[in-house]
């Protein structure tokens, strides 16, 4: 009964509703038109109301005279004949082919596999589309993506320092040649920028006093490759990568004279 129809209440007693899409949900169980008749009869202690007859029988008469099925793939053409050859053949069983009609029948195979088949059968088809146009099935090469390059690193344009810029420039090449240890401590930003551009023209290696967002102090021995927007662009030998240090954390250079 929870099969053939719907539980409109429940209670002491139970009531059902027979609708359409209660008995077409019968039928497609498996049910037939008989059967349910028969259900109906042995379980209703009054007559069976002719409106349910009615239904049941028209529903059945509906029932299944258009069908829907899977099929991967369908062979077509237009001589019953030769597709008689095809389904009489042992690749039939291989792939499954049904037939659907004189002139079509379906398989699951997908279809390479049956163009394949069919060709090592002895048999010559040709693969079509849905709207019955010829499709090249012929291996295509594979296509990588275009390999981005690198983009060069950015060399930082180098202005003409000033006669005041250039005497603090020997200055404080001065104390690091004279002091080493004491280098560069009091040296201004203007200096430490233009030591810090001196030493990646000339790519020579630096030891910087450096201070990181955590307020710890250190020394980086590092190679300056530019000083772009406030920041020098190093080399760091150490991890064998290149990193970035804000100039203003910079509290001294130290250059390397080899």
């Amino acid at each position: 009964m929870v099969l053939v129809a719907d539980v409109e209440s429940a209670g002491a007693a139970t009531v059902y509703r027979v609708t359409e899409r209660s008995v077409l949900r019968a039928l497609d169980a498996g049910m037939s038109a008989a059967g349910l008749h028969t259900l109906f009869s042995k379980r209703s202690r009054t007559p069976i109301p002719q409106a349910l007859t009615y239904l049941i029988d028209d529903m059945a008469r509906r029932h299944g005279r258009l069908r829907v099925g899977m099929a991967t793939t369908f062979i077509r053409c237009d001589d019953p004949a030769m597709l008689s050859e095809v389904l009489a053949s042992a690749v039939a069983d291989e792939l499954g082919l049904r037939a659907l009609a004189p002139t079509v029948a379906v398989s699951q195979a997908p279809l390479s596999d049956l163009l394949d088949s069919l060709r090592s059968a002895g048999f010559n088809p040709a693969g079509e589309d849905v709207r019955g146009a010829i499709v090249d099935m012929r291996p295509r090469g594979v296509r990588f993506p275009e390999r981005r390059r690198e983009q060069p690193f950015p060399v930082a344009r180098f202005v003409s320092p000033s006669d005041e810029q250039l005497a603090g420039l020997v200055r404080n090449l001065r104390e690091i040649g004279s002091a080493p240890s004491k280098t560069g401590a009091n040296a201004s930003m203007t200096e430490t920028m233009s030591t810090l551009q001196l030493a990646a023209m000339h790519r020579s290696r630096v030891t910087i006093g450096y201070v990181d967002a955590q307020g710890v102090a250190g020394l980086r021995s590092v190679e300056p490759l530019a000083v772009v927007g406030g920041q020098l662009e190093a080399f760091d030998p150490a991890v064998g990568v290149v990193r970035r240090y804000p100039v203003h954390r910079i509290s001294s250079v130290n250059v390397h004279v080899d």
